[in-house]
């Protein structure tokens, strides 16, 4: 069976097939591994692609930004209750990048979200304002 070089980067050492590190470095492996599960097996499926696009398509902007007066394409939906099996259109809200990151470093830091106020915003998609409790982001109307 034929050699290869070790997976990691400056190490000379030879391996064979299936193994990806020489004994030196096999810990890197066990590393490489991702433990959390795949987007699928999270719930993600064909079905939520064709309900994101249908999502992104229905309401292009950020519905966050568009609160603030903001114009900015929403490029991810964000499931509000967290369950990514939960579908309905009132759990659903189109993100940029910026807010869906703000919502999960606020999350991951233990201080949530605070709804500020229940707006229609035509959609039909039950929009509520949020807003990150030490967000820099004020709203254009002066509750900030």
């Amino acid at each position: 069976m034929p050699l290869r070089p070790c997976a990691q980067p400056t190490c000379p050492e030879l391996v064979s097939f299936p193994d990806r590190y020489c004994p030196k470095h096999a810990h890197l492996e066990l590393r490489a591994e991702d433990p959390r599960p795949s987007a699928r097996q999270r719930g993600y499926t064909t079905t939520w692609d064709k309900i994101r696009r249908y999502v992104l398509t229905s309401e292009p902007l950020c519905r966050r930004c568009s609160a603030d007066g903001h114009t900015v394409i929403a490029k991810l939906v964000h499931h509000r209750d967290r369950n990514p099996r939960n579908n309905e259109r009132t759990n659903l809200e189109p993100l940029c990048n910026e807010c869906h990151e703000q919502e999960h470093a606020d999350e991951q830091k233990g201080r949530g979200m605070k709804i500020s106020a229940q707006i229609p915003d035509g959609t039909g998609w039950g929009a509520v304002r949020v807003r990150c409790q030490n967000s820099t982001k004020g709203y254009s109307d002066g509750r900030g």
